[in-house]
């Protein structure tokens, strides 16, 4: 069993990775590959936040960094919000 985001998940572009977010979190999400690494943008109460991922091919990123990025927002969704 692999453990990437396109054989675990079917991801496998920038686009393929917002509509995953989306549909996890309940939120706009903007995903954007940058040369070295991939920006994931999200508004909370008006105001942007920001994640960056290492590396920025979509399709070799591992499930566990993406799990672990939407408890980094959950987390930011919670404190921001009380």
């Amino acid at each position: 069993m692999s453990d990437y985001v396109d054989k675990e998940l079917g991801i496998k572009s920038s686009k393929g990775l917002e509509k995953y977010l989306k549909k996890q979190l309940g939120i706009d999400i903007r995903v954007y590959k940058l040369p070295s690494r991939t920006l994931i943008i999200y508004p909370i109460d008006n105001v942007l936040h920001e994640e960056f991922i290492s590396g920025s091919v979509i399709y070799v990123m591992k499930v566990d960094t993406i799990n672990k990025v939407i408890e980094n927002i959950k987390a930011k969704i919670e404190y921001e919000r009380f």
